[in-house]
């Protein structure tokens, strides 16, 4: 909104705000400061765009910030439109990860690691295999829960989504 504000990515300042915003690409968790409020959108590009080399569809997430955090969230895991994969990322106190519990089970994510630019939270990554035509499982709701507060985003991964004859 104002573009005197100062925002950092993992202690770098920012430049070359356009159109009111910064565009950045990132392989990693990163680190986003401002000295006033801001908007932080995750854009998951579409496949073989913006330099992505992979089959995916394209998706928009608008990030909470840490102060925003929660502790249980539950969301729907689907299969629909030829989804093969569901995720589930969040970001949380490392020692928080003792208590998260998926779906009411401990240690039940599929990787972590400490967060390379935020001292003292960690990246827990959570995958299903869902692939829509072999797997006779029903689409599910997922709880997850900890006693520390954490920020996720769920996601479903695909090859492509099925569309009609006008495209």
């Amino acid at each position: 909104k104002d573009p005197a504000t100062v925002v950092k990515r993992n202690g770098t300042q920012l430049t070359g705000l356009t159109r009111g915003y910064y565009e950045f690409q990132s392989k990693t968790a990163d680190l986003v400061e401002a000295d006033q409020p801001i908007q932080v959108a995750q854009i998951l590009p579409s496949q073989n765009s913006c330099g992505f080399v992979g089959s995916t569809d394209p998706d928009y997430t608008l990030l909470s910030p840490v102060e925003q955090a929660i502790k249980q969230t539950r969301f729907y895991r689907g299969k629909v439109d030829h989804i093969e994969y569901n995720f589930l990322s969040l970001t949380i106190p490392t020692a928080g990860i003792s208590s998260l519990k998926i779906d009411g089970v401990l240690n039940n994510f599929t990787h972590t690691y400490p967060h390379p630019n935020y001292p003292g939270y960690s990246v827990v990554v959570r995958q299903w295999f869902v692939r829509s035509n072999t797997d006779p499982r029903p689409p599910a709701q997922v709880t997850v829960e900890s006693d520390s507060a954490f920020n996720a985003i769920t996601y479903g991964h695909n090859t492509y989504v099925a569309v009609g004859n006008d495209g």
